[in-house]
């Protein structure tokens, strides 16, 4: 497996997993272009309203910006994983969370992962564990003190473990920091 960072040169790969194998399964999710961290929650439900196309034009202007920030996991030379994850003050959508930014976390380097995407036929493969352990990586690099992660609490399915289940979040070294309203900040310091 090969794991590459979001860039203009990759948007088309991008685009081809979330329009393709990513929700082959669950089409009503086809048009999400992992945006929802990146919008307050009435942005995000204005663009579902006017459709696909609006937020697929939206996902590619953030992509050639560098405003949309992720990694995607490769096999066979095609997309058949992502996780949405970089610097925590670049998702918007986080500050539904009230207690999320502790004090002491003022002027410290925090990366979140915030979303994974994994094709059905890759699912329950280490995909998604590969993916968290590269962000880890990438994140230690660019200086990172800490990575955090958002599992629901109430989650049924895969679906709803969109945020990624505990139990990943186990399996790469984290811990579970607290609780807020429906999810479990896991957190991970990035040692020296």
């Amino acid at each position: 497996m090969q794991i590459e960072a979001l860039t203009p040169a990759r948007a088309g790969d991008f685009f081809g997993f979330f329009e393709g194998a990513a929700f082959c399964d669950h089409p009503d999710w086809a048009a999400c272009y992992c945006l929802e961290g990146y919008l307050d929650r009435e942005e995000n439900r204005a663009l579902y309203r006017v459709g696909q196309r609006a937020r697929r034009l939206r996902a590619a202007k953030m992509i050639e910006e560098g405003a949309m920030h992720g990694y995607l996991a490769y096999a066979g030379g095609r997309a058949v994983g992502w996780c949405n994850a970089g610097p925590r003050g670049d998702y918007r959508r986080l500050s539904i969370y009230e207690g999320l930014i502790k004090s002491e976390d003022e002027g410290q380097n925090i990366w979140s992962a915030v979303c994974f995407c994994i094709a059905p036929p890759f699912r329950s493969q280490g995909v998604a564990t590969a993916l968290l352990r590269h962000v880890c990586v990438e994140a230690k690099k660019r200086g990172a003190q800490w990575v955090e992660g958002y599992p629901n609490r109430g989650a049924k399915d895969c679906y709803e473990h969109y945020h990624g289940p505990k139990e990943l979040y186990l399996k790469c070294g984290f811990s579970a920091d607290r609780e807020l309203e429906g999810i479990t900040v896991m957190r991970r310091r990035m040692e020296g």
